[in-house]
């Protein structure tokens, strides 16, 4: 099943999976403007809508690695 968040900060919309969220705590890199924010807090398991543009590095955020 498809996860997707949204950076808190640019509003990019990502694809995530469970491995993503499980190694970091939920905790991810934005790949657009690089801001580390919570995936937790708008994760959601529908598509973003039409209007929003996927990210530049192929949807996916960078995980956050202590």
């Amino acid at each position: 099943m498809d996860l997707f968040t949204r950076c808190s900060y640019c509003n990019t919309a990502f694809r995530v999976t469970t491995r993503h969220l499980q190694a970091s705590g939920g905790q991810v890199r934005c790949g657009r403007c690089e801001e580390v924010f919570d995936a937790f807090a708008s994760l959601t398991a529908k598509p973003p809508g039409q209007n929003s543009r996927p990210a530049d590095n192929g949807g996916q955020p960078a995980v956050v690695r202590p």
